[in-house]
């Protein structure tokens, strides 16, 4: 039996919400094309080698390199190597830097959808002399992730968002994104209550077998879009549930998604 303790309790801030239908960017040389010269690579398209593995569809070289996925669109970008970074830190601002990243995700046309800065991260980097000493702690690039709102609702998830890299000269290095533009949206419909969402989620663990204690450290409401290698058709709300388990042998963490939508219509 599952002993489910809350640190938290999601709350639900609409009594309705649509369920949305979503569609992946095609995915040829002729998007992987369009999407080069939006990168302003057409210059460098002589020496850019092909190459499709899986789902995706890469065209790069020593220095650059975008990357398309056809289950879910995504698109990773890398454009200009770690090895030819400018400087030995970031000094802009947080302002700055989100200026620099939306005016270049305006210059691609993506996204087109609300977004508001989720969190900036940032790349380090320590070099170690041949006697041992260590340098300075350098900090190479700002990584700027956007989220989309749906109907005003948060998107979580590894889906929904977009990356910009900025380098230590305010230029941008690299990105990704996943972010499944909507194309028909259904009519709003009544949601699961919180304590429904919750005893659903004990009935789940207990249903693989699992028992003793767990902890739910966050829990949160939105809209579920999935991972850059993953297809998807809807956009559905949802109730997002990130658990931590206490056992025998090991203690382990797990994130469980339960659908917002009654069982009748889920």
């Amino acid at each position: 039996m599952i002993t489910l303790r809350l640190d938290a309790m999601p709350e639900l801030p609409v009594a309705r919400a649509g369920v949305h239908e979503v569609s992946a960017q095609p995915v040829s040389r002729v998007t992987v094309l369009s999407m080069l010269r939006r990168l302003a690579l057409t210059d460098r398209l002589p020496d850019l080698e092909w190459e499709r593995t899986q789902d995706w569809l890469i065209a790069g070289d020593q220095r650059v390199r975008v990357a398309m996925n056809a289950s879910s669109g995504g698109i990773r970008y890398n454009l200009r190597p770690l090895a030819e970074e400018q400087g030995q830190s970031i000094t802009s601002s947080e302002e700055r830097l989100e200026e620099i990243a939306r005016d270049f995700l305006d210059r691609l046309g993506r996204p087109a959808e609300p977004m508001t800065l989720d969190r900036i991260t940032h790349l380090r980097a320590q070099t170690s002399s041949p006697d041992g000493e260590l340098s300075e702690v350098a900090t190479l690039d700002a990584g700027l992730i956007f989220r989309r709102t749906v109907d005003d609702l948060p998107v979580v998830g590894p889906g929904g968002l977009a990356m910009v890299r900025v380098g230590t000269d305010d230029v941008v290095v690299g990105g990704r994104e996943v972010w499944r533009p909507i194309v028909q949206s259904g009519p709003p419909l009544d949601l699961l209550r919180p304590d429904n969402a919750v005893d659903l989620l004990r009935v789940r663990l207990e249903s693989r077998g699992l028992d003793g204690d767990a902890r739910v450290r966050t829990a949160v409401f939105g809209y579920e879009e999935r991972g850059i290698e993953e297809r998807q058709l809807r956009l559905e709300p949802c109730y997002a549930f990130l658990i931590e388990f206490y056992g025998d042998t090991a203690d382990y963490k797990t994130v469980e998604v339960i659908s917002a939508l009654p069982p009748s219509v889920a």
